[in-house]
């Protein structure tokens, strides 16, 4: 049982160890463990501070669609393409990017290809990466001819 006083919050009665677990838990923002201890924000950060704990990598901040995003942003998507997908606000993907670490586009850049085509392209690559999982897998089961690839007729 932990016992939280509510006298202020730099009196927040925790043990070290139960605490350092939960800061270094990379899943949990620092207003979810607040949440969680019944306190501030700022009486987990204090109190990470009298520990002398160290800073916490923004891992917890994870971009909605991750990948997705990272992909657009490297093939060359514009960030008003980006931003209308995501339905978000003018300044939104290239805060994330920023976040994410991705590299910057400087002034100046021009979008490169557009979500349509982008979205059509990797629609395109994923399908033809199930085709040849398909293809591999009718061979193995040899439902192939292996010489000239056409389909194999049972014989009745």
């Amino acid at each position: 049982m932990i016992a939280i006083t509510a006298r202020s919050p730099c009196h927040l009665q925790i043990s070290q160890g139960h605490f350092k677990r939960l800061w270094l838990n990379p899943e949990l923002t620092t207003r979810a463990i607040a949440a969680q201890l019944g306190v501030s924000k700022q009486a987990v950060l204090s109190r990470a501070k009298y520990y002398d704990l160290p800073r916490r990598i923004h891992i917890a901040k994870r971009i909605e669609g991750g990948e997705l995003f990272a992909e657009m942003w490297a093939a060359g998507v514009p960030m008003y393409g980006i931003n209308a997908h995501f339905k978000r606000g003018k300044n939104w993907a290239d805060r994330c990017a920023k976040r994410a670490g991705l590299p910057s586009r400087g002034k100046g850049w021009t979008g490169k290809i557009s979500v349509e085509d982008f979205m059509a392209d990797r629609l395109r690559k994923r399908m033809e990466a199930s085709a040849r999982a398909d293809r591999a897998q009718w061979r193995n089961a040899e439902m192939v001819d292996g010489k000239s690839g056409n389909w194999a007729v049972a014989a009745r």
